[in-house]
Formats: C-alpha cells, structure tokens, sequence
C-alpha cells in the first residue's frame, strides 16, 4: 500500500489544509466557548489568545523544522504592524465569542470572508480568484 506523499500532488496537499484548518477551528472555537462559559468561566480572553498563539508558534516551528513549508520572511515594520492586527483580530473574536452564543459566532465568522471578498471588489477593483 502506498502512502500519499503530500509534496508530490498539489491536490492531496491542498485537501489535507483544508480539513486540518476546519477540524482545528472548530475544536478551538467549541474549547475556548467552554473556557469561558460557566462552570469555568475565564475571563481574561487576550491571555487565552497569548496561549493560542504560543502553541501555534510552536506548531509552525515544528512543520518548519519537518519541512512541511517554506519559512518566508517580511520586513521588521511589516511584521510588527502584522502582528498586532492579527493579535486585535483574534483577542477581539474570542471577546465577541464570549459575548455571544456559538451559533451566532459561527454564522458572523461564516460570513466574514465573502464580506471581505465583496469590500476587495467594491473598493479596490479586485477580483479574487
């Protein structure tokens, strides 16, 4: 029996991203909603998006070091003004997820990306493919 070798069909690989980005975020998103809900209740949501991002750097340092990427690299202003939108991002979602039931989450997170797709068009022209 052969074992699918994911460098070699572009196909296999781009499922397989696919599947672990959904699995991964819909487990996230149902741990952290049982984080912050009662019985537990935690309340400090940009303390669980600093764990969130320790374990992913870890993660990512771990498929770098297995050669699952390529590591790719920005200038230093880029990176750092990334980093803080992207920290803002999910601090915020976790905050909104904590706020709001989990099915209203899904739906708002569901419609975010066509919204986006929609402001590229309207504002910038830009057709995304």
């Amino acid at each position: 029996m052969k074992i699918l070798n994911l460098k070699e069909n572009p196909i296999y690989k781009t499922i397989f991203w696919i599947l672990t980005n959904v699995l991964s975020s819909v487990g996230l998103i149902i741990t952290n909603k049982m984080l912050m809900s009662s019985p537990n209740n935690f309340i400090y949501v940009f303390t669980l998006t600093s764990i969130h991002y320790f374990f992913n750097g870890l993660i990512m340092e771990f498929c770098a070091f297995s050669n699952l990427f390529d590591r790719k690299s920005l200038p230093i202003k880029t990176s750092i003004i990334m980093s803080i939108l992207c920290s803002l991002s999910i601090g915020l979602t976790n905050s909104s997820l904590k706020l709001n039931q989990l099915d209203f989450y899904q739906l708002i997170k569901i419609f975010s990306i066509p919204y986006l797709v929609l402001i590229q068009l309207i504002i910038y022209k830009k057709i995304i493919s």
